[in-house]
């Protein structure tokens, strides 16, 4: 009985130690399946494991069923045994009644000879009644023996009736298990096929990613391979930009550049050493060409200021010791820090000619706005032909707005800048 005891524990135990572990390993995979997004052979693995173990389980509830069966007969076992053990109280009863009936006889056969023998009954009578208490206490023994078999059986059916109970839960837990398993492995199987077919859009967005790279690479060296080839064009005409307006444009003439200028009007422009002499010029900004003509039927200009980062322009000059009211300077900030005066008739012309030489260089409208806003010093021209700025030109009293891509060269604004010759 221990044993039969001890066996339906175990398996009871078994079972349930099996299904937390089923617990656990269906945790763990559905941690796994967050991972199996970036791979999916790991996932394969998986699935194949837990098909073995979903085989595991159905072995352990053949076997589990089997044990229970064996139970099952071990039950009727234990009760064929109760039953004789019944049928064995029964025969004792049946002696005893015997013996009790030959006891009678022999009280009355003692009592016949009472009379006769008096010393010998009375010894007889003491003999009667050890045999009568040493035959009521192996009758209670007996009674008490078959109570507590009896006993036994009742707790024992009660207990075999609990197991079944408890072997007919675990069994209908595990099938409720392997229908879940079921139904999360056909889960997987559609996460699976879902995680390939992103995979492979995956590579294929990577592979176009790849060839828009490729091209993005081979544009960007494109791009610097032009670049190059137009520094050198550059570098070759830094000396005579006029010669790099012809390669541009072909046709250098006034009437012709004046067709998509950005602005142009008469101007007086200063020239030579001498502070004094100021000729009329016609000004004309064409792309980030500054054009000076003498007049508008000449074919070419007299003058080429190109304006990019080896320029700096300087608004509203001071000249009015030469009886200069409104004037504007465009400076070079190469080596030789060349500067080019010139004057208007207003001054809103000469705020507009800024404007538009700064926008040309690369400025921003907005910065080019706060810059016409600020507050500037004048730059005196001296009598030695020579301009000394007393400050850089400042917006809302702070520094001036950085021009956009500017070279590491010096700063013309801080040396005596020497006035254009043409």
């Amino acid at each position: 009985m221990s044993q039969l005891e001890r066996r339906v524990e175990q398996t009871s135990t078994n079972a349930e130690t099996t299904e937390s572990k089923l617990r656990e390993e269906l945790f763990l995979l559905q941690n796994t399946l967050l991972s199996e997004q970036t791979n999916g052979q790991n996932l394969s693995r998986q699935k194949t494991q837990l098909e073995g173990d979903i085989v595991g389980l159905q072995k352990q509830v053949a076997t589990l069923k089997d044990e229970l069966e064996l139970q099952k007969k071990l039950t009727r076992s234990a009760e064929e045994l109760i039953a004789n053990l019944q049928q064995e109280v029964q025969e004792l009863k049946s002696n005893l009644n015997r013996e009790q009936n030959l006891v009678a006889s022999l009280k009355a056969e003692l009592e016949s000879e009472m009379k006769a023998r008096s010393e010998e009954n009375t010894s007889n009578n003491l003999t009667i009644r050890h045999t009568e208490e040493k035959m009521s206490r192996e009758i209670g023994s007996r009674d008490n023996t078959i109570e507590e078999l009896n006993k036994s059986h009742a707790d024992y059916v009660a207990k075999t009736n609990e197991e079944k109970e408890q072997a007919t839960e675990t069994i209908e837990k595990l099938e409720l298990g392997l229908e879940a398993l079921a139904t999360k492995k056909a889960k997987l199987v559609n996460n699976n096929k879902t995680l390939k077919d992103e995979l492979t859009t995956a590579q294929g967005r990577i592979k176009v990613f790849e060839e828009e790279r490729d091209n993005l690479i081979k544009t960007a060296l494109a791009a610097q391979e032009d670049q190059r080839k137009l520094r050198i064009i550059m570098e070759r005409f830094e000396a005579k930009p006029e010669g790099f307006v012809k390669l541009i444009h072909g046709d250098i003439s006034f009437q012709h550049m004046l067709k998509d200028a950005t602005k142009s009007g008469q101007v007086q422009k200063q020239g030579g050493a001498n502070q004094n002499k100021w000729q009329k010029r016609h000004l004309l900004l064409n792309g980030n060409f500054l054009l000076y003509y003498s007049n508008p039927a000449d074919k070419e200009p007299k003058g080429v200021v190109r304006l990019d980062n080896d320029t700096v322009v300087t608004s509203k000059c001071d000249l009015t010791k030469l009886k200069i009211d409104f004037a504007f300077t465009v400076v070079k900030r190469d080596k030789s820090g060349r500067a080019f005066f010139f004057a208007c008739q207003n001054d809103a012309e000469c705020t507009d000619w800024v404007r538009v030489i700064l926008i040309a260089q690369g400025w921003p409208e907005d910065e080019v706005n706060a810059y016409l806003g600020a507050v500037f010093d004048t730059v005196p021209l001296e009598l030695d032909g020579t301009t000394k700025p007393s400050r850089t030109p400042s917006v809302g009293g702070g520094p001036a707005p950085a021009r956009p891509a500017s070279k590491e060269v010096k700063d013309p604004a801080r040396n005596s800048l020497r006035l254009g010759k043409k």
